[in-house]
C-alpha cells in the first residue's frame, strides 16, 4: 500500500527541504521528489516525463497544503505508470535515454529512492535493501527534526504571546479566564460541564503560578508585577514542573471547584500561593518532590507539627505508627537545615524538599527506627510526647540520642554502637561514661564487661586530639578494633581471667592491663590468632589440598579442651598425638618455667616448627585415611569451628572405627588398611620416613 500524504507529513521537516543533498541517500522523501522534479525539467517535452512531473508537482502541493491530502494521495496511487515509463525510456533504453551520463545516473537513483520512499511495488524499478534502509533511516531523522521544529514553533508562539506584556498584564488575562468560567452547573450534564470547567480552571491556575514563580513575585507587590518582563521559555519550564508535581496536583485537585475558582480570581495569584504554602507547612507529610518555592522554613514546619502533637488525642488515640511519622517529620526538618541545639536562628532557613526526604528515609532505617519505636512504647511514650512539643524539637533529638546510647549497652546490639548520623552519635565522654558503667556493673554479663573494658582502650587510642565533647564519627573502626581484640581475648580467657582483667582495667587502665595479659599469654594469643587466620581461609572455598593443610594446622593448634591437645601427661601425648610433635622436644620444661604444657607448646612453636609438624601430620597414613573417609565436604564442615569433630574423626581412624563413605570403602583394601594402622600403632614411620 503506497504511503499517504498524512504519513509523509509526519517525518518531513523544513530542514530536510532546505538542505537537499547531491546524494539521494541523505535526503528525505520529499527532498528527493523535489530534486527529481527539478532534474527532469529540461526533458519536459517528453510525454512520460511531463506526466511524471505533473504527479510529482501535485504531491508537493498537497504536502505544502496548496492541495488537499486526497489530491496528494490520488497522485501517489497513480504515479507508478509514469515512474516506470521514465525509468525505462530515460534511464535504461539506449535509444531514448538521457545522453549525459551523470544526469542519467542521478535520475536513476532518484527514481529508485522515490519508489522506495512511496512504497511503490514494481519490478520495473529495482530497489535495493540498502536503499530501503536509507529511506527508513532518513524517516527517523526527519521525525526527530520535525519534533524539534514543532517545539521551536510552539516556543516562538509562547514568546510572541507575551511579547511587550508585563507580568501584571498576563496575570490579568489569566484572571479574566478564571472569571469567565461558570460559577455553578445545572442540568442533566452538570457533572460533565463541571469536569470540563475544572480542567480549564486548573490550567489557568498553573499558568498563574508559573508566571509568578518565573519572576519570583512577592506578596502584595503590584508595582513589581507591572515592571516585570516575562521570559516565556522559563515560564514554560516552570509550568511543566508544577504540572508534574505531586504536591501541586494534590492541592489543585482536592479543593472544591467553587473554592478554587474563588481563590484563583482573588488578586493576582498571591492568595493561591499562600494557600499552597500553608498546606505544605501543615501537612502530615511533605512529598519528596514538593516545589521548593513553596516550602516552609524549619521553624514554621516544626511549629505546625507541634500544633498537631500538642493535643490530648495525639497522646491517647493516635497510633504509635502515626506518632512516629510526625516525630520523623519534625526531626527531619531540623536535620534538613542543620539546626543546632539552643540556637533558634539555625531554624530560619527554608527546608530543601529533597534533603528533607533523605533525612526521613534515614530516620526510617536502623538503628534510628528502633529508637523511635522504643520512644513510642511504654513509659517513654509520654516522655517523648512532652519532648516533642518542648522548644523546637531539640529535646526530642536528645531523647533519640539517649535511647541509642542505651541500645549500645544491650545484648541485642552486641554491646556496641551502631553507625548513625552525627546528630545522634554520642560524644567520646558520653560513650566512655556508658562503658565504665557497663564494666563496673556486677549484674552485667561477664563478656559484656570484658568488651566494655576493651572498647575503652580502643576509644583512648582513637580519640587522638579530639575533645571529649566531640561526636564519635569513626564508629565502624572502633567496633572493628574492639571486636578483633574481643575475638582473641575471649578464646584465651576463662571466667576467672576475665574478672581479673576487667578489675585490672578498672584499677590501672586498659593499656597496663592489656600489656600484662598479652605478655603472660603471648603464646596462647598467638595460637588463637593463627586459629582465626585458618578459619578465614576455610571460609574462602579452599582447594582439596589447601583444605587438608588447613585441617592439619587446626589439629596442631587445638586447645586443651579437645581430645587431641597435648597436656602435661607424657603417656597421653604418646598415645594420642605423637605424630604431631615429638613429646621429648615439646614437654621438657625448664626448672623456672611454670607455664602449662599447652602454653609452652603454643608459645614456642615457630613458623618453621609449625610447618614441620603440619607436614608430618599430612604425611601420616591415619590423617590421609581420615581425609579420604570424610571427603572434602565433610572435612570442611568438621574443620570449621573449634575442630573437636576433627579430633574425634582422627581418633576413630586411629582405632579403626571411622566409617568411610561408600565410594571410599569400595576403593580401599581392608587388609592394607589394617596393616597401616598396625604399623602406626607400633611407631613405624610411613611415607618413606
Amino acid at each position: 500500500m503506497p504511503r499517504k500524504i498524512s504519513e509523509i507529513k509526519e517525518f518531513t521537516s523544513k530542514k530536510s527541504l532546505e538542505n537537499i543533498k547531491e546524494d539521494p541517500a541523505g535526503n528525505s522523501l520529499m527532498g528527493n521528489i523535489k530534486k527529481l522534479n527539478d532534474e527532469l525539467a529540461y526533458y519536459q517535452n517528453s510525454l512520460e516525463v511531463s506526466a511524471l512531473r505533473t504527479r510529482l508537482g501535485n504531491i508537493m502541493d498537497a504536502h505544502k497544503g496548496k492541495e488537499s491530502n486526497e489530491v496528494g494521495d490520488y497522485n501517489i496511487e497513480n504515479i507508478k505508470t509514469p515512474l516506470e515509463a521514465v525509468y525505462k525510456n530515460k534511464v535504461n533504453d539506449p535509444r531514448t535515454r538521457i545522453a549525459d551520463e551523470k544526469t542519467r545516473e542521478n535520475v536513476r537513483k532518484l527514481i529508485e529512492y522515490v519508489a522506495a520512499g512511496l512504497d511503490i511495488k514494481t519490478e520495473a524499478v529495482p530497489v535495493s535493501d540498502n536503499q530501503r534502509s536509507d529511506v527508513k533511516r532518513m524517516e527517523g531523522i526527519g521525525r526527530i527534526d520535525l519534533r524539534e521544529e514543532q517545539r521551536e514553533a510552539e516556543a516562538q508562539a509562547r514568546r510572541d504571546a507575551v511579547k511587550g506584556k508585563s507580568a501584571l498584564n498576563l496575570l490579568d488575562e489569566h484572571k479574566a479566564r478564571v472569571s469567565a468560567l461558570p460559577k455553578s452547573f445545572k442540568g442533566a450534564d452538570a457533572a460533565k460541564q463541571e469536569a470540563e470547567a475544572r480542567k480549564q480552571l486548573k490550567e489557568a491556575c498553573l499558568d498563574i503560578m508559573a508566571a509568578r514563580r518565573s519572576i519570583e513575585a512577592k506578596r502584595n507587590d503590584k508595582s513589581a508585577l507591572a515592571k516585570a518582563q516575562l521570559d516565556a521559555d522559563l515560564m514554560h519550564s516552570v509550568r511543566n514542573d508544577l504540572a508534574a508535581n505531586e504536591a501541586v496536583n494534590s492541592f489543585l485537585d482536592k479543593m472544591s471547584y467553587s473554592d478554587l475558582r474563588k481563590l484563583a480570581a482573588e488578586g493576582h495569584g498571591g492568595a493561591m500561593e499562600d494557600k499552597l504554602k500553608a498546606q505544605l507547612r501543615t501537612a502530615y507529610e511533605i512529598p519528596a518532590n514538593a516545589p521548593q518555592q513553596y516550602m516552609p522554613t524549619a521553624k514554621e514546619r516544626i511549629e505546625a507539627l507541634q500544633d498537631k502533637m500538642d493535643t490530648q488525642s495525639f497522646r491517647t488515640t493516635t497510633s504509635h505508627g502515626e506518632q512516629r511519622k510526625l516525630y520523623r517529620e519534625l526531626l527531619a526538618a531540623r536535620a534538613a537545615v542543620g539546626a543546632k541545639r539552643n540556637a533558634k536562628e539555625t531554624l530560619n532557613p527554608v527546608i530543601d524538599a529533597s534533603v528533607l526526604d533523605r533525612e526521613k528515609k534515614l530516620l526510617q532505617s536502623e538503628p534510628l527506627n528502633t529508637a523511635l519505636v522504643r520512644l513510642t512504647n511504654g513509659v517513654m511514650q509520654e516522655i517523648s510526647a512532652d519532648a516533642a512539643v518542648r522548644g523546637h524539637g531539640g529535646a526530642l533529638e536528645d531523647l533519640v540520642s539517649r535511647e541509642l546510647r542505651k541500645m549500645a549497652l544491650e545484648k541485642d546490639s552486641g554491646y556496641k554502637m551502631q553507625p548513625v548520623d552525627m546528630r545522634y552519635a554520642p560524644t567520646y565522654d558520653e560513650r566512655r561514661q556508658d562503658l565504665n558503667g557497663l564494666m563496673n556493673s556486677e549484674r552485667a554479663p561477664l563478656n559484656a564487661r570484658l568488651r566494655a573494658s576493651i572498647e575503652l582502650g580502643v576509644l583512648d587510642t582513637m580519640q587522638h586530639d579530639y575533645r571529649g565533647d566531640a561526636k564519635i564519627a569513626n564508629v565502624d573502626s572502633i567496633n572493628r578494633q574492639a571486636d578483633e581484640k574481643m575475638k582473641i581475648y575471649s578464646k584465651v580467657m576463662d571466667a576467672k581471667t576475665m574478672k581479673e582483667f576487667v578489675n585490672n582495667v578498672r584499677e590501672n587502665g586498659f593499656q597496663a592491663a592489656s600489656s600484662k595479659f598479652e605478655l603472660e599469654n603471648a603464646g596462647h594469643i598467638r595460637a588463637v590468632g593463627m586459629m582465626n587466620e585458618i578459619d578465614e581461609k576455610l571460609a574462602s572455598n579452599p582447594s582439596k589440598e589447601e583444605l587438608m593443610e588447613l585441617a592439619a594446622r587446626k589439629m596442631v593448634l587445638l586447645q586443651e579442651n579437645t581430645k587431641f591437645q597435648l597436656n602435661k601427661n607424657k603417656e597421653d601425648i604418646m598415645q594420642a598425638g605423637k605424630e604431631l610433635i615429638d613429646p621429648d622436644e615439646a614437654l621438657e620444661p625448664a626448672d623456672n618455667d611454670y607455664r602449662s604444657a599447652d602454653e609452652k607448646l603454643l608459645g614456642n612453636i615457630s613458623d618453621e616448627e609449625m610447618t614441620k609438624h603440619v607436614s608430618k601430620l599430612m604425611k601420616s597414613g591415619t590423617f590421609k585415611e581420615m581425609c579420604e573417609a570424610l571427603g572434602p565436604e565433610k572435612l570442611l564442615q568438621q574443620a570449621k569451628g573449634d575442630g573437636n569433630s576433627l579430633i574425634t574423626s582422627y581418633s576413630k581412624a586411629l582405632d579403626g572405627t571411622l566409617k568411610a563413605a561408600p565410594a571410599a570403602e569400595a576403593g580401599k583394601n581392608g587388609p592394607q588398611r589394617d596393616a597401616v594402622k598396625e604399623g602406626e600403632a607400633a611407631g613405624i614411620q610411613l611415607g618413606g620416613k
